[in-house]
């Protein structure tokens, strides 16, 4: 028996048509890889990126003293990332030690740009990711809104983030280096009856990230971009990408920080997925940035979705 199988395996071996097949595969095999190597090159300009390196990031969050900005801050913190959260209420809770807190009102420019001054003295750089969070919605109806309200509701969750993105995201440009997430929602997809001052604003604020999006890649040359998936937050508030990081875009883009998706680290990041406390958060590339558990993301995004920040390179 040992013999005859033997045999049969040598047959199959020098059979032309088993050496046809294993050709072909191994021909499907390189093509496959040299389409995805190609494709990444372009994505990213043709450029080499430098990983993630935890620490010469500083990252901003607004309303990270709850829900997804909080976990967000949570995760970086424990990986040795400096991070500036902004709230209009202070923390109920114990900061990590590379976290500071700010009280800042994101509506107004000039609050933002007392804080970016404050950034800049005590840390003598500025912030390197902006994660535009903060969010608020109250349910009511269309006619039972009071206008101050839905003014409020749009303050917040759509207008704040031109504010942010004009006060930091010069120096980003300035320094070819950095990522913006935008934190959309479910809402931004489904008019809500009951919260249609919340589902304007967020679908808004994608249209602002998408806009951003095509500036920083048209202008300034952040070709990487993508979508993220969703985590369920106070709200059920969900992240689509710049970039990505919600939507996220880097100088660029958005960005996401995640885990576990494909490979691509680009120095000046849009998205940027840093979620661990969802299982399966996806929609970044692993590649050398997975050592500072960090990864940048795919055009596309992860699979099972998770927090998401846009990637975009200019060199």
């Amino acid at each position: 028996m040992p013999f005859t199988l033997l045999s049969l395996l040598a047959t199959l071996v020098t059979s032309p048509t088993t050496r046809k097949t294993l050709l072909a595969l191994l021909t499907i095999f390189f093509l496959r890889l040299l389409s995805r190597t190609l494709s990444s090159q372009i994505r990213n300009s043709w450029s080499r990126q430098r990983p993630w390196d935890n620490s010469r990031e500083l990252v901003l969050i607004t309303g990270g003293c709850s829900g997804i900005g909080k976990q967000i801050m949570l995760d970086l913190a424990a990986r040795g990332v400096t991070v500036i959260i902004i709230d209009v209420k202070e923390p109920d809770f114990e900061l990590p030690q590379t976290v500071t807190f700010h009280s800042t009102d994101v509506t107004s420019p000039s609050s933002l740009h007392s804080l970016h001054t404050h950034i800049l003295s005590t840390h003598q750089r500025p912030p390197t990711v902006l994660i535009n969070n903060a969010g608020i919605g109250l349910p009511n109806s269309i006619l039972a809104t009071p206008p101050s309200t839905i003014q409020q509701t749009f303050a917040v969750n759509t207008i704040s983030h031109f504010w942010t993105a004009r006060e930091f995201l010069p120096p980003m440009l300035k320094a070819n280096h950095g990522h913006i997430v935008t934190v959309a929602s479910m809402a931004s997809f489904i008019g809500l009856g009951g919260m249609a001052p919340y589902s304007c604003s967020k679908a808004s604020a994608m249209a602002f990230h998408e806009a951003l999006g095509q500036e920083l890649k048209l202008w300034y040359r952040a070709d990487k971009d993508g979508d993220g998936g969703g985590v369920n937050g106070e709200g059920g508030e969900r992240c689509r990408r710049d970039a990505g990081y919600g939507r996220g875009d880097g100088v660029g883009g958005g960005g996401e920080v995640g885990f576990g998706a494909e490979e691509r680290t680009c120095d000046f990041t849009g998205r940027v997925w840093v979620v661990g406390f969802v299982e399966g958060v996806t929609g970044v590339d692993a590649g050398e940035g997975e050592r500072a558990g960090v990864e940048d993301v795919e055009r596309g995004g992860g699979e099972k979705g998770g927090l998401k920040l846009i990637d975009r390179c200019n060199r």
